[in-house]
């Protein structure tokens, strides 16, 4: 993106740390989790530290920047002075049909993740884009962009993370969320594929990779689309429902690439816990991930904690002679309560829950998900496919470790059949958290069939993988349709004028948190996406975070009937006003902002050819 980054150049320097960042996430997963996984999991394990440090020093400090040095240093020195006391011992070689799995579905959605901008990367003003350039404002923790004297109510791990990589590399936002993508998803097809071995053995491993990251439902039931892109992209409804998308779209729902990787090493440390191999390293980590998933992935913390401690609690129980396995349970059941600790001390988790205005936004869905039980019935098996049954086979496969695949499993298809948000798809993130589990079970039956028929295994895994490879296939051949490549991917930042891009960029180094800039409609989007500005201009999505209608329907009115009455701006909480004085721009605030200098009633404090910004905080009177 064409603003520069309002952060010092030195930043730069702090990559010499990050090599220790890492060799600290290697000496944890050697102690925790041993040799079996320890290529696949130590670059995610290195992000959760990485990313805690950064965020606990950002809340500690109140801002960005020394959140990233001393998130940064810290850890990398703990790393290096490890290194200093020897090398760690090697872990086993990744397995190879694996890694090709890995290279070939990164490969397959790399067309997506460079050339196409979709899902929280660019939505409006509140994506993960304007997130991340709002911190890179040196706003920490970040802001509520429409309503900033409020702190925002969500989970923004990921975006603290692509904040960080863009100062230190002092690459563009766009570039560092393409690469954090492509390396994440890079890993968690490893992790898939270990996970596989470990739970099936070694010819389950590239199998997992490939059907855990493209699986999905068969949405095609539900109905057809209007063109081949729809229904290659399974856009589809079962009444007011959408049917759910697969693991390669919610992947780009950016909360997932941090959460979904981080919980798969979560699921690895249960499993080494099961076998009686865990020690108080296994039990920290499992902690620290939890704990992670509260600022990085709010449904899988709400869906991991619960489900690990009744299966922790259960093989306690059933293995009580077992001092290995229970001792390992306990230390893990003490660490996940930490963790809880520490993820609802870091994270706005709660004010979410119960919105910015205290009134709760989840209620019980009158006629289930879509609105009938013949829609429901309809829009579960569009949603969920040969998963369920393929899942359920699997469960029977694997030991007392299905009964936390089965609470996954059961209670995501719980909740997201129930329960409901206005304003919100969020409440089918849980439909997701049971699609993976139902993924991983399902290799366990396509390895079962495949011991009885190739060919029927085969038909098995297209039919787990259609969806997914469906999806990404639309892009990739790059179809004309909702979701068009080219359509998308300039639709927020194509044509802005280079004065609007000057002021952008002097905003950024001079509005404080919660500082309101006020632009007119269009031109307002990209000072919220690209430039991560506070915006008076808000989209129907501050609904989801709980803002009253009235608060928004008032902006709206505002922004159609703009009035010359200053006081009318402070008190909607403006400090700032951009408009083009040029009379080909036909800007209704540039004619306001013409008559307060010419009546001394506010100053213009930066002029970029046409467009100027002017300070109502020293207004007259003020």
């Amino acid at each position: 993106m064409p603003v520069d980054i309002p952060m010092p150049w030195w930043l730069c320097f702090l990559v010499v740390a990050l090599p220790g960042v890492w060799y600290l996430g290697r000496a944890i997963c050697a102690r925790a989790l041993g040799s079996d996984s320890l290529r696949e999991s130590t670059l995610v394990v290195a992000v959760a530290i990485w990313l805690l440090g950064v965020h606990v020093c950002g809340l500690i400090g109140g801002e960005f920047q020394s959140a990233l040095v001393l998130g940064t240093l810290i850890p990398g020195i703990a790393g290096y002075a490890l290194r200093c006391r020897g090398p760690l011992p090697g872990g086993k070689p990744m397995d190879e049909n694996v890694l090709l799995a890995a290279l070939g579905g990164t490969a397959f959605i790399g067309t997506a993740v460079v050339f196409y901008d979709f899902h929280d990367k660019l939505y409006g003003i509140q994506g993960h884009f304007s997130l991340t350039a709002h911190i890179l404002n040196g706003i920490y923790p970040p802001r509520d962009i429409a309503f900033p004297e409020k702190l925002l109510s969500y989970h923004y791990g990921v975006a603290t993370l692509f904040a960080s990589v863009t100062a230190i590399l002092r690459c563009s936002v766009d570039q560092a969320i393409d690469l954090m993508t492509l390396v994440l998803w890079f890993y968690t097809l490893l992790l898939f594929g270990r996970l596989g071995i470990r739970l099936w053995g070694g010819p389950a491993g590239a199998p997992a990779a490939i059907i855990c990251a493209f699986g999905g439902g068969i949405p095609w039931i539900a109905g057809f689309g209007a063109d081949i892109s729809t229904n290659m992209l399974g856009l589809l409804h079962v009444a007011e429902a959408r049917v759910n998308l697969p693991i390669t779209s919610f992947f780009f729902q950016h909360a997932w690439t941090i959460g979904l990787p981080e919980a798969l090493v979560f699921i690895l440390c249960l499993l080494r816990i099961e076998e009686g191999r865990a020690n108080r390293w296994t039990a920290a980590l499992l902690g620290l991930l939890y704990g992670s998933q509260a600022y990085s992935n709010g449904t899988l913390f709400l869906a991991l904690g619960p489900s690990a401690v009744v299966f922790l609690a259960w093989i306690a129980w059933r293995r009580c002679s077992d001092t290995a396995v229970k001792r390992g349970a306990t230390m893990a059941v003490v660490a996940l309560g930490f963790g809880l600790v520490l993820g609802l001390s870091t994270s706005s988790l709660l004010a979410f829950a119960t919105g910015q205005t205290g009134v709760n936004p989840i209620r019980i869905a009158p006629g289930g998900v879509a609105g009938t039980p013949w829609n429901d019935l309809v829009w579960n098996a569009a949603s969920f496919g040969l998963m369920l049954p393929a899942g359920i086979v699997g469960l029977a496969t694997r030991g007392s470790l299905g009964l936390f695949f089965g609470l996954l499993i059961a209670g995501g298809i719980f909740v997201v059949n129930v329960f409901k948000m206005p304003f919100s798809e969020d409440m089918v993130k849980f439909a997701t958290v049971a699609n993976i589990a139902l993924l991983i079970q399902s290799v366990g039956a396509y390895t079962w069939l495949r011991r009885h028929s190739v060919a029927a295994s085969r038909i098995l895994m297209i039919g787990l993988i259609v969806h997914g490879i469906s999806f990404h296939g639309a892009l990739f051949l790059n179809e004309p349709g909702p979701l068009s490549i080219a359509a998308w991917r300039n639709s927020f930042t194509a044509g802005i004028h280079p004065d609007d891009l000057r002021t952008i960029a002097w905003l950024r180094r001079n509005v404080d948190a919660a500082d309101l800039v006020l632009r007119r409609m269009p031109e307002a989007f990209p000072y919220g996406i690209i430039g991560g500005l506070p915006q008076f201009m808000c989209t129907a999505l501050s609904l989801t975070y709980g803002h009253p209608r009235e608060d928004l329907e008032r902006r709206w009115a505002f922004l159609e009937n703009p009035s010359s009455d200053i006081d009318s701006y402070h008190r909607l909480g403006v400090r700032y006003v951009v408009a083009n004085l040029s009379p080909e721009a036909a800007d209704r605030f540039g004619l306001i902002v013409e008559s307060w200098v010419r009546e001394n009633v506010a100053p213009i404090v930066h002029r970029a050819g046409d467009v100027v910004v002017c300070d109502l905080n020293q207004a007259r009177g003020r």
